[in-house]
Parts: structure tokens; C-alpha cells; sequence
């Protein structure tokens, strides 16, 4: 029961820095209990991921819900990585094109 609640955890977590994927956890939520049915929920979150195929794959082959959900888990955090680089990229970005345009208008 504790490795669910920090799996919907990691996976809330991934759900608040990637915004386009609010949709798909109302849709989630109303048809999938995650500490009820975690084997359901882990494939639901697996069809979300942007993983590659045999990592996906290996996901859908687990038989025991632990052995899945651990898999998902760990698939979840490298996604979680992926949106915290994306965020300090786009921070970056921002700030230099915000420094650009005070340089061109006081030039």
C-alpha cells in the first residue's frame, strides 16, 4: 500500500510540472481508484509516457503489479527529469530573449 501512495505521488508530481496532461488524469480519476487497482493505474500512467517502445514494452510484460509499478515508477521519474530540464531551459531562454529586447530598445 505505501509503494502505491508514492507512486500516485511521483505521478501527481509529474502531472503539476507538465500541465498538458491534466486532461488525461481527470479521465484517469474517474474510472481508476489508484490504490485499488494499481496494475490498472500503472498501465494507464504507461500509456502517458514518452519512453521508448521497449522500455514500454518491458512495463507492459511485467505479470506481478509490483514488478510493473516499480518499472512505471522508475519510467515516471526519468519523465519527471525530462520536464524539470525542459523548465530550465525555458527559464533560460526567457531570461536571455527578456535581456535581448531591453538591449535593442535602449539601443
Amino acid at each position: 500500500m505505501l509503494m502505491h501512495k508514492q507512486y500516485y505521488k511521483r505521478y501527481r508530481d509529474w502531472i503539476k510540472r507538465d500541465p498538458s496532461l491534466l486532461e488525461q488524469m481527470a479521465f484517469m480519476r474517474a474510472r481508476i481508484d489508484p490504490l485499488t487497482e494499481p496494475g490498472r493505474f500503472a498501465d494507464f500512467v504507461s500509456l502517458l509516457l514518452t519512453s521508448s517502445p521497449n522500455d514500454l514494452q518491458h512495463a507492459f510484460e511485467s505479470l506481478h503489479v509490483k514488478e510493473r509499478l516499480d518499472h512505471v515508477l522508475h519510467l515516471v521519474c526519468k519523465e519527471l527529469e525530462h520536464v524539470k530540464v525542459r523548465e530550465e531551459i525555458r527559464g533560460s531562454v526567457v531570461k536571455k530573449m527578456q535581456g535581448l529586447q531591453r538591449e535593442y530598445f535602449f539601443f
